[in-house]
């Protein structure tokens, strides 16, 4: 009886082992799934964000030059020579057609893990950085929406007190464009609906160059990460 009892728990013991031994295989699977899937998802984003980092400093160049252009010439509106600009064309693009230029970063990699769950794993501090960044950016793209009314209002406003000197120079090109602003530079209300139409391109140009520092704030944070998940 004695020896049935000590097979039955030597039996017990080698089953609750096997099964012990089974539960430490899976959970250590799982885990090394788990910190594969982790870089995996580290690296999707730091590649990302190296991309917007770098789309956003062109941005930025491009955005340089258009906040003069626009600059120069509201503060100059009375006494502007179109005729010494270099490149009419590409002045009256900036100044006119703003959102042209609007900033568009690719997000297609942080939307996809926003929406099958993964973007849980990259961590609170930095889910946070980018959701406020991705927030931002949601919001300005709205305001490149006003700028665009604003313009809209403006070609009413034309249409229906200066269509004498559009039908003289219609703004289809650099050149007729300046001389339509030349025409009618004594009307006040084309300066101030210019004037309002520019500050949304002035603002969101500024503004990326604050999204630059949240953009620098999320590669640190995710470069440090991913040292430490390589040790």
């Amino acid at each position: 009886m004695n020896k049935l009892l000590a097979r039955g728990g030597i039996e017990f013991l080698a089953v609750l082992l096997g099964i012990s031994g089974s539960l430490w295989i899976e959970n250590n699977k799982e885990k090394t799934e788990l910190e594969f899937e982790k870089k995996k998802v580290f690296s999707l984003v730091q590649k990302e964000v190296g991309q917007i980092i770098s789309y956003s400093e062109k941005k930025i160049r491009e955005y340089n030059i258009q906040t003069v252009r626009i600059e120069t010439l509201r503060d100059n509106w009375n006494t502007f020579k179109y005729d010494t600009i270099a490149d009419i064309q590409g002045y009256y693009e900036d100044v006119w057609f703003t959102y042209v230029k609007g900033y568009d970063p690719d997000f297609t990699t942080y939307e996809a893990l926003k929406s099958d769950g993964r973007i849980n794993l990259l961590g609170i501090d930095i889910r946070k950085k980018m959701g406020k960044f991705y927030e931002d950016y949601t919001k300005w793209k709205r305001v490149e929406l006003n700028e665009n009314e604003m313009r809209n209002d403006l070609n009413r406003y034309i249409a229906r007190n200066q269509s004498n000197a559009y039908k003289k120079f219609p703004m289809v090109n650099g050149e007729n464009f300046f001389k339509f602003i030349q025409l009618t530079k004594g009307d006040n209300s084309i300066f101030s609906y210019f004037t309002q139409k520019s500050q949304f391109a002035i603002g969101r140009n500024r503004r990326v160059k604050d999204y630059m520092v949240t953009l620098f704030q999320i590669k640190k944070l995710i470069d440090e990460t991913i040292i430490n998940l390589e040790r």
